[in-house]
């Protein structure tokens, strides 16, 4: 599969994210993978669906939208405006524009409480 990328204007990423991995050291996610890469932290649209689990767990779960070419991983963090959110395994998923193409990638993300 080609994965092309279409540029998008700066409204959809009002955001920038730091991306840190596990430092198998000492076991925190202290690593950093990237700066400042655009990014959006939307509402997620199964915040309804899993809102008494997330109660429980007290968390809080969003959708994470980043440009094409950024390739991440459920083993990673990343923080934004000073928050750390968690990537959901098997969450990640790419936005298709009106003719197929991939446009954007989105990740499942709950508040990190560490």
């Amino acid at each position: 599969m080609t994965v092309r990328a279409v540029t998008f204007p700066t409204v959809l990423f009002v955001n920038t994210m730091d991306v840190y991995a596990t430092d198998p050291a000492t076991g925190a996610r202290d690593v950093v993978i990237e700066t400042a890469v655009p990014c959006r932290l939307a509402e997620s649209r199964k915040k309804d669906i899993l809102a008494g689990f997330l109660r429980t767990q007290g968390t809080e779960l969003r959708t994470l939208i980043y440009p094409v070419g950024v390739d991440l991983s459920s083993a990673y963090q990343v923080q934004i405006d000073g928050q750390r959110w968690t990537l959901q395994s098997g969450t990640d998923q790419f936005g298709r524009g009106p003719s197929g193409e991939v446009v954007y990638q989105t990740f499942d993300v709950a508040r990190s409480l560490a």
